[in-house]
């Protein structure tokens, strides 16, 4: 099974969240990790992001 890395524009379209949204749940610890490819670029796991979203609705 593979699992897709998604865009940080990706992760704000399926959550519906604002950039400065999902960096402060990162911040508190709120928010699946992201994995930094280089100083300016950040990825998700999309079977992290579709669990969050998950929980969310619970």
């Amino acid at each position: 099974m593979s699992n897709p890395l998604m865009k940080f524009s990706e992760v704000i379209a399926l959550t519906t969240l604002s950039r400065s949204t999902i960096y402060n749940r990162l911040t508190a610890g709120d928010f699946p990790e992201c994995i930094r490819l280089s100083p300016r670029r950040v990825v998700w796991r999309r079977t992290d992001i579709d669990d969050w979203v998950d929980a969310q609705a619970a």
